[in-house]
């Protein structure tokens, strides 16, 4: 999977895991429902333009981190497209890469009192802490780090959201398949620059 695909698979799935756990009723003034109207607090992937409802949980990516971790050739195999790849004809032919990503992924809680906005970071540091790191990590996002952001507020319309971000530092792994082809194009490019001082 690709970056893109990374980002939002681990979205969706803190999205899931964090319905799942204030769906409980736990905290019952922050029962989250599917249905919207019933729900006492909205959580969602990505920021929308406006808070549709307070309290929220605002669940985005806000880094993806692909660096390569080790030198030397990149990591390479051909994807079994049939029983013998190299009878297909270059356009056919594919090639996967793979390697380490790290993924930061926030949670954004707007909240309309400091109380609540406590209540709600703290059960949500729980759930992260003990209850979702098993699950996350059956669908390909480790982690061990996460970090309470200071609290903080913001106006808008001439009221107040109490603020707090939760950030978990997850690591994963990508796939990108490309055709040969152009793995074969990249390799036969000749670079002839002289550098001079």
């Amino acid at each position: 999977m690709g970056r893109v695909r990374l980002e939002n698979d681990a979205k969706l799935t803190f999205e899931i895991l964090m319905r799942t756990a204030f769906g409980y009723g736990y905290i019952p003034q922050f029962l989250y429902s599917d249905n919207e109207e019933e729900s006492k607090i909205f959580i969602m992937r990505d920021s929308p333009q406006r808070l549709r409802k307070v309290p929220s949980i605002i669940i985005s990516c806000t880094s993806s981190d692909f660096s390569i971790d080790e030198l030397g050739p990149t990591a390479q195999r051909f994807e079994n497209i049939s029983d013998d790849p190299d009878s297909l004809p270059d356009e056919d032919r594919l090639v996967e890469f793979r390697g380490h990503a790290k993924l930061d992924i926030a949670f954004d809680i707007f909240a309309g009192s400091r109380q609540d906005r406590d209540m709600i970071s703290d059960f949500a540091a729980i759930c992260l802490r003990f209850l979702f790191r098993n699950k996350a990590a059956e669908n390909g996002f480790e982690y061990t780090k996460i970090l309470l952001g200071s609290d903080g507020f913001e106006f808008d319309d001439d009221v107040t959201y109490y603020t707090k971000t939760i950030t978990v530092s997850c690591q994963s792994e990508f796939h990108e398949t490309i055709p040969i082809e152009l793995v074969d194009i990249i390799n036969e490019i000749i670079v002839d620059v002289e550098v001079q001082y």
